[in-house]
């Protein structure tokens, strides 16, 4: 037993010698290593040691090439390329046992082989169009990059991937890292309540686009299936087109949920509009029942666009046709400047009707065309959280936004939208501690067209933080159509609370006031009551305040939002009554 433990320990000297003597010529850690010069144990005390393959001297390269004289590796298999040939080596063989063009085609090879689960890309390989297939648990996809918005290059690039989608299987323990994409579809193909999941994965330092065609559409979650424990740490979502959604729930299930998005960059920065942050959508119909979280990330909505007139046409309304893409929406201001020639002049602000992606219509009788100048615009129609889903338990139960950033410079800009349902849907939406970097123009918290079909419990509620930037045209509540289902709260914004006083018309008694200003607030009744006046203000079934005869009185009552009073009183001779709130 002793002489067992002193040839080991002999071992791993030799191997910390070994390895210490090539991580001085440069080779070692970052490199791949001929064995054919080391003999006997010298060998076998290194072929347990990590490298990453990569070329650190033009006499390995052959070496490498040939992949049966390397140094093994704790990856599975390395996938890297020489010229415009990708290799898929083995890391426990050392050969090559696959290759072609396209990486992803070989990613999908490996992931099929069965004991092959770590994959390490290198970042230089060639950009693929082949969806990635990660059907399996336990596979990781590991590249060294950032994909930060300043590195380049940036890679390893394939259009799509999709993490699940097995009926048969589960897919858990699944790692992707330092990948580009146009779409991540995360997709719970088992059926609803079968138990076949896609779970605890984790998905770092990717980078997806959306250009709103099949298979390059962002972040999507699909399926019945569920949909669980994921993590998403400093990714990045950006739109390359308008009416697009930078991340897409489309699947239904309740147990849906426990994801987290962690310093992530979600972003709208080619002045698009019709671009949501996040979308429910009425496909599934979109459906969360856990929490979703997204910390410390940044919502981006900016970047107006300028580009080049052509021509005006002679009609009614006059055709405006640009020399490239307008990106513009229908029913969007724009400022012309510049244009020449026509009959009357078409420079100013107009509201567009887009017919194509290079022709609008703006509300003008041109007799005369004209040529030149250029047609500006701001993102419209865009929005933070959008409720597409109008179908039973559409939505999200809990999505909670804390300590982000909102950087928005839009012309027009409803934060938080809910369409009109059919049937009882969810929305529960927290935002704590928001900073929003806004422009001079018009914002709402809230538009919600679902009068009625709103489950208990829902809510938007927005806590603390602060408003920075210029002064906003206007910053309002907006629609919030608050019920017994559904309140609407908004406290503590630093430059958007306190919202301050406003008065109050009196209905008749006995007149029930209920906060659906959004905010907390104080109510204040002033006034006097004659010889036989009365007047009586509950709350809750309890009488807070009961004045009698010839009695003058002021009175102040707190309420939270969807809070109410009921005010009974007469109206006689010597009796007055004015009622007034101020807004926190």
């Amino acid at each position: 037993m002793e002489a067992g433990k002193g040839e080991e320990t002999a071992r791993i000297d030799r191997r910390r010698t070994i390895v210490k003597g090539l991580a001085g010529l440069g080779v070692v850690a970052a490199g791949a290593v001929g064995l054919s010069a080391l003999g006997g144990r010298s060998t076998a005390a290194i072929q347990d040691a990590t490298f990453l393959v990569q070329d650190p001297s033009a006499d390995l390269t052959a070496e490498k090439v040939v992949g049966t004289d390397l140094a093994l590796t704790g990856w599975d298999y390395v996938v890297w390329t020489n010229g415009t040939t990708v290799y898929g080596q083995n890391g426990r063989t050392s050969k090559i046992d696959f290759s072609g063009t396209d990486w992803a085609a070989i990613v999908n090879s490996i992931i099929g082989t069965v004991g092959a689960e770590t994959i390490f890309v290198h970042p230089d390989v060639p950009a693929s169009t082949t969806t990635i297939n990660v059907n399996k648990s336990g596979v990781t996809i590991y590249c060294p990059k950032e994909n930060a918005k300043a590195e380049t290059p940036q890679g390893p690039f394939t259009q799509k991937i999709v993490l699940g989608g097995n009926a048969q299987a589960q897919v858990r323990r699944v790692t992707l890292w330092g990948l580009q994409m146009d779409e991540l579809e995360v997709n719970g193909a088992g059926a609803a309540g079968s138990g076949i999941d896609v779970d605890g994965w984790t998905v770092a330092q990717c980078q997806m686009n959306n250009y709103g065609t099949s298979g390059r559409m962002g972040i999507r979650f699909t399926g019945t299936g569920d949909i669980e424990n994921g993590l998403f740490l400093k990714c990045q979502v950006r739109a390359q087109v308008p009416n697009v959604s930078l991340i897409t729930w489309e699947a239904p299930s309740d147990a849906n949920g426990h994801i987290a998005f962690y310093r992530c960059q979600l972003e709208n920065v080619g002045g698009f509009s019709g671009v949501n942050t996040i979308e429910y959508s009425n496909t599934g119909p979109g459906h969360t029942g856990t929490v979703v979280s997204l910390t410390d990330c940044s919502f981006v909505h900016i970047g107006g666009t300028t580009t080049a007139i052509q021509n005006s046409s002679v009609a009614n309304p006059t055709v405006v046709t640009c020399t490239a893409s307008h990106r513009l929406k229908t029913g969007q201001k724009v400022t012309i400047a510049g244009h020449v020639g026509s009959t009357p002049s078409i420079n100013g602000v107009w509201t567009v009707t887009v017919l194509n992606s290079t022709q609008f219509t703006i509300p003008v009788n041109v007799t005369v065309a004209g040529t030149g100048g250029t047609v500006g615009s701001s993102p419209m129609s865009c929005s933070i959280l959008r409720m597409s889903g109008t179908t039973l338990n559409a939505g999200p139960r809990t999505v909670v936004i804390s300590n982000s950033h909102f950087e928005l410079h839009v012309s027009a800009m409803d934060l938080f939208s809910i369409a009109n349902a059919t049937a009882f849907v969810y929305y529960g939406v927290i935002v704590q501690n928001p900073s929003l970097t806004i422009g001079a123009n018009n914002y709402t918290w809230i538009q919600n067209s679902n009068v009625s079909n709103l489950h208990q419990g829902s809510l938007l509620q927005i806590r603390g933080g602060h408003l920075t930037g210029t002064d906003p045209t206007s910053f309002t509540i907006g629609t919030a159509n608050a019920s017994p289902n559904f309140k609407v709260k908004v406290s503590d914004v630093v430059r958007f609370n306190p919202q301050g006083a406003a008065t109050i018309a009196v209905g008749a008694s006995p007149y029930l006031y209920t906060n659906d200003d959004g905010v907390a607030e104080t109510v204040v009744l002033d006034g006097v009551r004659g010889a036989t006046g009365t007047l009586s203000v509950a709350k809750d079934s309890v009488t807070l305040y009961s004045i009698g005869n010839n009695e003058k009185f002021h009175l102040v009552v707190w309420l939270e939002p969807r809070e109410a009073i009921t005010v009974t009183y007469t109206s006689v001779s010597g009796d007055t009554l004015t009622m007034s709130k101020n807004r926190k």
